[in-house]
């Protein structure tokens, strides 16, 4: 799947979700004039997609290294969710 990669940020101020390159320069704008309710949810989506394929190579693993992959999927959920829910 493509999409534009980098760490997705929520700019509350401007109702923005936006990627910064090294610099701390806006790279890409991702979305705008976001109702900000909705703001966080935009911007922790790659999370949740990383975090469900975490959770989809922990269903397809076998028994001792799915161990490891399920702690892995777990935090990658617990980090999307927080982020999602603006924290």
């Amino acid at each position: 799947m493509n999409y534009t990669q980098g760490k997705w940020e929520a700019d509350h101020n401007t109702s923005v979700v936006l990627t910064h390159d090294n610099d701390g320069e806006v790279k890409h704008v991702i979305a705008r004039h976001i109702i900000n309710n909705d703001i966080d949810l935009i911007s922790a989506s790659p999370d949740m997609y990383e975090a469900l394929k975490a959770w989809d190579k922990y269903a397809t693993a076998n028994y001792p290294e799915n161990m490891k992959l399920k702690r892995i999927a777990w935090d990658l959920t617990e980090q999307a969710i927080a982020k999602a829910e603006g924290k």
